[in-house]
């Protein structure tokens, strides 16, 4: 976190204002992170602030929208959070920003899966959707080919094809392979303690869970 801030130092030093904004971004998304809430909403209008210096700002306000979905996501505020990813998700396909077409198809298939885990069971052809694109955008190596796959064997877990989920799970394991990040291993934990769940294994549920605290 302090490299972030040093990073907008040297931003706000140089003065150039799409530096500044992209290393602004990141620090939020760091600060999210760590439950500083207050922090973010401050930081989400001082770049709300700066898009007038921008030459084109719409990149800045795609993510301004990514990262206040986010914000309500954190806070449980899940709809909210589904309709600004929605809109941020959008502007990314119309702007062909690949990466964050990545994270804004991963974090709408996530807000929905917790909407239905949390509010009430709907249809997940949307987060299915917002998934494939987001498996084809990794296998194009931008982002993580793991992830999104981890996601997809939960919407599998959630639909009742419970062979299809162990199927994912052990592509994901390939994928991964010996070291993976702790991001992907995180989600491969995840979605294995939602699979045992939902077949009663729940000693191997509980083991996934474990891992996913250590």
């Amino acid at each position: 976190h302090r490299h972030y801030r040093r990073t907008v130092e040297i931003a706000r030093r140089r003065g150039v204002p799409q530096e500044i904004v992209l290393s602004e971004c990141t620090l939020l998304h760091a600060s999210m992170t760590l439950g500083e809430f207050g922090e973010v909403e401050k930081g989400i209008a001082e770049l709300e602030s700066m898009l007038g210096d921008l030459d084109d700002p719409q990149g800045a306000i795609a993510e301004i929208k990514l990262l206040r979905g986010l914000l309500r996501g954190l806070k449980g505020e899940w709809q909210a959070a589904v309709e600004l990813t929605r809109q941020g998700r959008d502007d990314a396909r119309r702007l062909g920003d690949l990466q964050m077409l990545f994270n804004s198809s991963e974090s709408l298939a996530h807000f929905l899966l917790e909407l239905y885990r949390f509010v009430e069971p709907q249809d997940l052809a949307e987060a299915e959707q917002a998934i494939q694109d987001a498996i084809s955008i990794g296998d194009q190596g931008i982002g993580s080919k793991v992830t999104p796959r981890c996601r997809l064997s939960m919407i599998r877990t959630l639909q009742g094809n419970h062979s299809d989920a162990h199927a994912i799970l052990a592509d994901v394991q390939r994928s991964a392979g010996p070291r993976p990040s702790i991001w992907d291993e995180l989600l491969i934990r995840h979605a294995e303690a939602e699979l045992a769940a939902a077949e009663e294994r729940w000693e191997d549920a509980i083991s996934a869970c474990e891992a996913v605290v250590d």
